[in-house]
């Protein structure tokens, strides 16, 4: 199976019913991928290869030594290659047994994401837990917020060891509250990145500290009738719970406690969420 297009030639020699569900998703979000490394197209099309077990350990055991479990998918910017084991064994031979396609579909394009930031800074090795947190939050991982207060900075800069948690949360700051052309620097100068690497945790570590509501954002949900509410007074037609989240991530976001409820303003909105069950109860315009 083979596709060619825009800037991936997708293969499989497994005959794998989503394929074309992998050739969408990578049309749907290649573009916006690489808007955000201002890029109007890779220099070279990625080759992504779709694999069974015994050809993805091998070659990872020739890149890297050792296989681990929780490998399931890897960038080599020298073939220009991004291989991908296939999602049955995945379920079969790695720690991840729950995926599902739709994860399958954004580790995909957590990769690319990694090709196109080695288009503009090969110097991956050097900062790999912003590189990894920047390809989680672009990707729509979406891990929860974490709390940092248990991150050893120093260590996750000089060995990742696998902390996506921490780099996705410090990195959901970074894109939340930065310029675009802040961001860019980031992504291009390592040099620039280490250098300012400490102060941005810090600032992290001292926005999570002041707003706890932070550390329970995957406990924030809403009710069908609260959902028809808040879009009407906001005047939206998105996801109610991303939209807010994205909100209340902003450093501006004033958070505070009132009773039993947590208020959040920003951008001329209020959004009140139950303290205890985290329910989003109203969010209206400020008058």
């Amino acid at each position: 199976m083979k596709k060619v297009l825009n800037n991936v030639i997708l293969e499989s020699e497994n005959n794998i019913s989503y394929f074309n569900d992998v050739v969408s998703y990578i049309n749907d979000n290649d573009n916006r991928i690489l808007n955000f490394f201002r890029l109007k197209k890779l220099s070279n099309k990625i080759n992504i290869r779709i694999v069974g077990f015994n050809e993805f350990k091998e070659y990872i055991i020739s890149k890297y030594g050792e296989y681990h479990d929780y490998v399931r998918a890897d960038t080599d910017k020298k073939t220009n290659t991004i291989m991908i084991l296939t999602l049955k064994d995945q379920i079969k031979y790695t720690k991840h047994k729950d995926i599902k396609l739709s994860s399958f579909l954004k580790l995909i394009l957590h990769e690319f994401v990694h090709a196109c930031n080695d288009e503009i800074n090969s110097d991956y090795n050097q900062t790999i837990w912003f590189n990894e947190g920047i390809a989680t939050n672009l990707s729509n991982q979406n891990y929860d917020i974490a709390d940092l207060s248990n991150c050893d900075f120093e260590s996750l800069k000089n060995n990742f060891n696998g902390n996506y948690k921490y780099a996705y949360t410090i990195v959901n700051y970074i894109i939340n509250n930065y310029s675009s052309d802040e961001i860019y620097k980031l992504v291009s100068d390592s040099n620039y990145l280490r250098k300012r690497s400490n102060e941005i945790f810090n600032e992290v570590c001292k926005n999570l500290k002041i707003n706890s509501l932070l550390l329970n954002l995957s406990k924030i949900h809403t009710t069908k009738l609260g959902e028809k509410r808040i879009k009407r007074n906001l005047n939206i037609d998105e996801d109610v719970i991303i939209y807010c989240k994205n909100k209340l991530l902003k450093s501006n976001c004033m958070i505070y406690k009132n009773g039993k409820n947590w208020y959040c303003e920003i951008d001329n909105i209020i959004f009140t969420i139950n303290s205890h069950s985290y329910t989003i109860i109203t969010a209206h315009l400020l008058k």
